[in-house]
């Protein structure tokens, strides 16, 4: 029992609890001489030494089925009372989390993980024998269980955002961040969409046919040391690739595609003002063009041809 001191707000330990303590002291700068002082007690006082670990194990007996009692009894009531030791366990947590907000996330931390180092064997063995009873597998349980919960995490997500909005613009920043990344690369938007059940089972066994193919090492060493890929080839993938990146770039970017339907705006624009002034300078050279009259025949004769020159003077003997 302790006592406040006055004035202090600090409490004072019992003799008995100050008493406990100094033993405690003892016991724990004496550890060899209270080792060889039970030894040799056990020795002199056999049948007391039996008699009292008989007794010691008759009380553990008798501690271990009043517990296993209270859990019994436990299990029972949770059982007729569900709800009710939910909303209290609810009730209990956002107190705590009320007063201590960082404190409660830690501890949580703390609890969770110190339960999956001790159960983590556990869980996996029971993972296991439940998937290998179960063909469907752990991602179509997880479907079935979204599928039939959908509204109720929806409205979980929705009361948790609500009551931490960083954590929903933490998670909108970084999604806005993974869509630039995608975009900036010439990647589509990650979207879902439904496919049904034999669009499923042809991928599911297209999938299992390209994983578990077994390569020969022939095969292997013929696609390690085999001819390289030609260059045409490579020439035309990454066009092809660059094309499919700028057509994706393109729609998926109205204010690119406004800037450039602008810019062929102007271009169009500035292509009519020239085609008009052409026309213009055309018309105003057809006025302005001084065409040469045409030429008056005098009368005389047309100068004699040159040909016919050479050939006359080749007869006259003028060539020599």
């Amino acid at each position: 029992m302790t006592e406040p001191r006055s004035g202090a707000g600090e409490s004072t330990p019992s003799p008995a609890d100050r008493k406990r303590e100094s033993t405690r002291a003892w016991r724990e700068r004496n550890k060899e001489h209270v080792v060889a002082y039970n030894r040799l007690w056990k020795q002199e006082h056999r049948e007391a030494a039996r008699e009292h670990n008989r007794e010691s194990e008759r009380r553990r007996k008798k501690r271990q089925r009043a517990i296993e009692r209270k859990r019994e009894r436990g299990r029972a009531y949770y059982a007729a009372n569900p709800e009710h030791l939910r909303a209290r366990m609810r009730e209990w947590r956002a107190k705590r989390l009320a007063a201590d907000p960082m404190g409660y996330r830690a501890a949580e931390r703390e609890r969770m993980r110190a339960w999956r180092a001790a159960h983590g064997e556990q869980v996996l063995a029971a993972n296991r024998a439940r998937d290998a009873d179960d063909p469907s597998g752990p991602r179509e349980r997880s479907r079935n269980y979204y599928r039939r919960h959908a509204q109720d995490r929806l409205a979980a997500q929705k009361a948790f955002f609500a009551e931490h909005p960083e954590k929903r613009r933490e998670y909108q920043e970084r999604w806005r961040r993974k869509d630039r990344w995608r975009r900036a690369n010439g990647l589509p938007t990650w979207k879902l969409h439904r496919t049904t059940a034999k669009e499923r089972a042809v991928n599911r066994f297209a999938a299992d046919s390209f994983f578990a193919k077994k390569y020969t090492r022939g095969e292997i060493r013929t696609m390690r040391l085999g001819p390289p890929t030609p260059d045409g080839l490579l020439a035309e993938f990454w066009r092809d690739c660059d094309r499919a990146r700028a057509a994706h770039h393109w729609s998926q970017n109205p204010k690119l595609q406004e800037r450039v339907r602008a810019a062929m705006g102007e271009q169009a624009a500035v292509d009519a003002e020239n085609a008009r002034m052409d026309a213009i300078a055309r018309e105003v050279n057809e006025r302005l063009r001084r065409v040469a009259p045409p030429r008056r025949d005098h009368g005389v004769n047309p100068p004699t041809p040159l040909s016919v020159l050479w050939q006359l003077s080749s007869q006259q003997g003028l060539n020599r």
